[in-house]
This record gives C-alpha cells, structure tokens and sequence, in this order.
C-alpha cells in the first residue's frame, strides 16, 4: 500500500497548470511565486511522491487520480 505525500491547494493549482503545459516562469506569474518557488515545490512535490523527473510526476499524479480532467484554476476560485 503506498501512501500519497501531502499536496495543499497551491500544489495542486501548480500542478493543473504544468498538465496545461505552462512553463516555470507562466506558473509563477500565476500563482504569485518566483519562478525557482515554483521549481523548488515541484521537486518537493516528486520527493514526496519518491520520483524522479517531472515526466514521472505527471504519470503518477494520472495513476493517482489527483486532478480530474476538466478541473480547473477556477476550481479554486
């Protein structure tokens, strides 16, 4: 049984936005953080996950059902 790492709100705002393929710099705009704020949780985000590379990471937030297919930044509005 594995356990899934703990992803708050802005993780997750993180995470639809790299899914609709923005880079570093546009996620950071986004959501109000530096560019290398951004990097520094998608490696925290791996870490958690026990991962290695972003590829990998978009392959097991999928496996686990994270984000639903039409969710959205609005969902967090």
């Amino acid at each position: 049984m594995s356990v899934e790492p703990r992803v708050d709100e802005l993780d997750m705002k993180i995470l639809i936005l790299m899914r609709d393929g923005y880079p570093d710099v546009a996620i950071g705009r986004k959501v109000s953080l530096s560019h290398r704020t951004v990097q520094r949780r998608i490696c925290r985000m791996m870490d958690g996950f026990g991962i290695v590379g972003r590829f990998a990471l978009g392959l097991r937030v999928a496996e686990s059902q994270l984000l639903e297919e039409n969710e959205s930044l609005d969902t967090f509005a």
